[in-house]
């Protein structure tokens, strides 16, 4: 004999009263018992479609879960992105402006004048960003720089150029540019106002190279300790001439 066979015969004895207990509550159960396999194994589609809908809600959670975890990792590389941003801001906006100083050469003092501006400003927003929008803003923040220079006695002797895509090094707080557009080539480091005052140009900024003025200078700037730049040391490399010329200059307010 099978085993429905059997199942059939056990509930057709069950639903005629052939079973006795003794035990009320115990027969109850094992009445409810057999009543409760027949029924499925007489519906075997229904337990099925339990068992579909089970694993289609653990997939469905699963999903959800991963979904969730991509959703956190992406919003964590973004916001560790977008504060490298911020820290990128605050340096170009703390040299944003206009410089001006002075350097000496064999035909007498000339005149220098600086002005840097940064390719995009901060970006103001209350929601995350995904990672590949604030991507696109740090391949995209640069310096724009012009440069003039003129003789002290000769005003309107003034030539200059215009250089794009100036990528500085934060680290070490300097700029150097370098570029088709410009006949001469400047090398430029954040200083600390007041500092060397009684040195010349040209000591003064070899003292910044040696103490790392600009790497301390550059730390205050991205820290959020110092917000403006109030001068830059350096040397210009004239195209017609071997020496290099060394000036401070200063902020101007515009």
């Amino acid at each position: 004999m099978s085993s429905d066979q059997i199942l059939t015969a056990l509930v057709t004895k069950y639903l005629s009263g052939g079973f006795v207990f003794n035990n009320k509550l115990l027969g109850k159960i094992i009445s409810g018992a057999i009543l409760a396999i027949f029924l499925v194994s007489c519906n075997p589609q229904a337990s099925n479609d339990g068992l579909k809908e089970k694993a289609q809600i653990e997939s469905e959670t699963s999903a959800k879960n991963q979904t969730k975890a991509a959703i956190e990792a992406q919003n964590k590389r973004a916001t560790e992105m977008e504060q490298d941003l911020s820290r990128r801001h605050l340096f170009y906006q703390a040299l944003k402006g206009r410089f001006e100083g002075s350097f000496t050469t064999e035909l007498g003092e000339f005149q220098i004048r600086i002005i840097l501006s940064p390719s995009l400003n901060p970006l103001a927003t209350d929601r995350v960003r995904l990672p590949e929008e604030v991507a696109s803003d740090l391949n995209n923040l640069h310096f724009n720089a012009q440069f003039q220079q003129w003789s002290t006695n000769r005003p309107t002797s003034a030539v200059g150029c215009r250089v794009e895509n100036i990528l500085p090094d934060i680290t070490k707080g300097a700029l150097s540019i370098v570029s088709a557009n410009c006949t001469n080539v400047y090398f430029l480091v954040l200083s600390e106002t007041g500092d060397g005052a009684d040195l010349s140009a040209r000591d003064h900024y070899k003292q910044t190279i040696d103490k790392a003025v600009g790497t301390r200078v550059s730390q205050d700037i991205t820290s959020g300790k110092l917000n403006s730049l109030n001068e830059l040391t350096g040397f210009i490399q004239l195209s017609n001439a071997a020496n290099s010329y060394y000036f401070r200059a200063k902020r101007v307010e515009q």
